[in-house]
């Protein structure tokens, strides 16, 4: 997935105090890769001590937004949605 395509083909800082932000981005279901799931995402992420932020596009009611919200919270980021 881009997410993990991200993590493993951009030069990342190694400097600890580097600040390394991943923002994932969508309207479909977050977990609609089959080949990585955002739990993996997550893990990948932390140990490369990149944060991962999720936003919605669509109502932070609709049924598949908590997907987006649990993505952040493995990726140690924050949720947003834009409606």
């Amino acid at each position: 997935g881009v997410g993990k395509a991200a993590l493993d083909e951009q030069k990342w800082a190694e400097d600890k105090g580097a600040l390394k932000v991943l923002f994932v981005c969508g309207n479909e279901n977050a977990d609609q890769d089959k080949n990585v799931s955002y739990d993996a995402l997550g893990k990948l992420a932390k140990d490369k001590g990149v944060t991962v932020n999720a936003i919605y596009c669509g109502p932070a009611k609709d049924q598949i937004a908590p997907g987006w919200q649990a993505l952040a919270e493995l990726g140690g980021g924050k949720f947003a949605n834009i409606d």
